[in-house]
């Protein structure tokens, strides 16, 4: 399915599509859980606190300004959705790259075993995402600080951060795969992430940005029909438009699980390449593949 050999940009896009027809079951089937186990949770908890607030005071009106138990609702909501969003990343980043390193063996994928496999990465896998965030995150503080002290326009001295930010994101790109396969902490992972993509960051980017337009103008087109579906429905009520809402989001979660797998198999098929290039990785995999389990 992988050819164990230095990887073109043709080998990857046939390598992507196979993926998906062999192991579609840990991808979608254990993604879908994830990131529906997300959106499952906030959408209960939106119409909870949605009737709870309209049984308790049923002339709410939010032109007059948000109230200290709607305050307190949207915080929980929105602290509770993001440590569920990052969750569920983290079990997918993971994900990948476990799947993948069964198809360079040609192995099959056992979901059961492939996400137990991929929820021991997690946690680590979460200090990576988290340092790669804070990172890329003190550029951004630093500039709001100068803004203020200063005063100089923010837009320019944001256009002045993005290149490194990009550089910074494009050499970290392979650290959830060094976590996964390689059983590396946070920070090890960053540091093997830099080695390997130096020389190669030019190629790294292109093709993942590439994949990124890709899996956007994916999900775009899987969510576009729903959101005119959706606009085009006649007025039901309250209750039923919350409910078709509801259902119309799914596309939504489908089409950020769709990009969130491309991104990430692109990636961790990256980490194989320059391993088989720089490391001889390719003698190590056939031998592995044809060696008793």
């Amino acid at each position: 399915m992988i050819p164990l050999a230095p990887l073109s940009l043709g080998d990857c896009f046939a390598a992507l599509p196979a993926l998906a027809r062999r192991y579609w079951r840990p991808l979608f089937g254990l993604g879908a859980a994830a990131f529906g186990l997300v959106y499952a949770v906030t959408y209960l908890y939106s119409a909870a606190a949605v009737l709870y607030l309209g049984s308790a005071d049923p002339y709410i009106d939010l032109d007059q300004g948000l109230s200290g138990a709607l305050l307190t609702v949207v915080a929980i909501s929105v602290s509770v959705g993001a440590l569920l969003t990052l969750l569920s990343h983290a079990f997918v980043s993971a994900l990948c790259p476990a799947v993948l390193q069964q198809a360079v063996l040609g192995r099959p994928a056992p979901t059961a075993q492939t996400g137990r496999r991929a929820l021991r990465r997690v946690p680590a896998l979460i200090g990576t995402l988290l340092l790669m965030a804070l990172a890329c995150a003190l550029p951004v503080l630093a500039i709001a600080v100068l803004t203020l002290l200063s005063g100089p326009p923010t837009v320019l001295l944001l256009l002045v951060a993005l290149p490194f930010l990009v550089w910074f994101w494009i050499r970290c790109s392979l650290a959830p795969a060094v976590v996964v396969l390689e059983g590396a902490g946070p920070l090890t992972a960053l540091r093997r992430s830099f080695r390997l993509v130096r020389g190669s960051w030019w190629r790294m980017f292109g093709i993942q940005l590439l994949m990124s337009v890709l899996g956007t103008v994916a999900a775009t087109a899987l969510v576009l029909p729903f959101d005119a579906l959706g606009a085009a429905l006649p007025t039901y009520g309250d209750t039923v438009e919350f409910l078709l809402g509801g259902l119309l989001l799914l596309p939504t979660v489908a089409g950020v699980l769709l990009s969130t797998l491309l991104s990430q198999l692109t990636a961790a098929l990256l980490y194989t390449d320059l391993r088989i290039r720089r490391e001889g990785l390719a003698a190590a995999l056939a031998e592995a593949a044809y060696s008793p389990r």
